[in-house]
């Protein structure tokens, strides 16, 4: 499948930047300043700012993904929640932005995002190699074009439940987490912003 391919191709050629000081569930930062200390850069391939209560982050190369994140120690014994909303700014609609948790490095992480054009992904990345957990699929309730949507992933139990807009798209099993880092990711040629970013447990 077209998005599969190109999922691949981003993920081999992946960049990021995360910030390493450990922070505990709960957690909330709607970016009215850096208190948690994100990394914020300027750079001629990527920049990623904090600015007018958002996280601007976008990625200027024609090939590849970027991410942005931080450390937060969540309990997976407990049921928790990870929350953030996040507006498309433009760019190149057929690939990927959204949430990055669970993660340790670039080869170690989980993904929960959407394209533009209102197709949704979960994957987990484990040493490198993808596994889906969920293929691409389209679904009505994700905001098409240059909008907002609200991503929400819900532990409950031994089930792990996946939202966009209070909508659930789909109910898997739990993952045991590969780290603590929780933030951000897009594709090539693209544009988010990100008005918070919410943990609770």
């Amino acid at each position: 499948m077209k998005y599969c391919f190109t999922l691949l191709i981003c993920l081999l050629a992946s960049i990021v930047y995360a910030q390493g000081s450990l922070k505990h569930a709960p957690f909330f930062d709607d970016f009215d300043n850096n208190q948690h200390g994100w990394y914020e850069f300027d750079e001629k391939e990527a920049t990623g700012k904090i600015e007018k209560g958002q996280l601007f982050f976008s990625h200027h190369r024609t090939t590849g993904s970027w991410s942005l994140w931080n450390t937060v120690k969540i309990n997976e014994t407990k049921n928790f929640s990870i929350e953030a909303k996040i507006r498309f700014l433009g760019g190149f609609t057929k690939h990927g932005y959204g949430i990055i948790w669970g993660a340790n490095d670039l080869e170690n992480k989980y993904f929960f995002i959407v394209t533009s054009l209102g197709f949704y992904t979960i994957r987990k990345v484990e040493a490198g190699k993808i596994k889906d957990i969920k293929p691409w699929t389209p679904n009505v309730y994700i905001n098409q074009g240059n909008s907002e949507n609200t991503f929400t992933i819900k532990k409950a139990g031994n089930s792990m439940l996946f939202y966009i807009n209070q909508e659930l798209l789909f109910v898997s099993d739990n993952y045991p987490f590969l780290g603590d880092k929780i933030g951000f990711t897009l594709a090539h040629n693209m544009k988010i912003a990100v008005d918070y970013l919410k943990v609770t447990q």
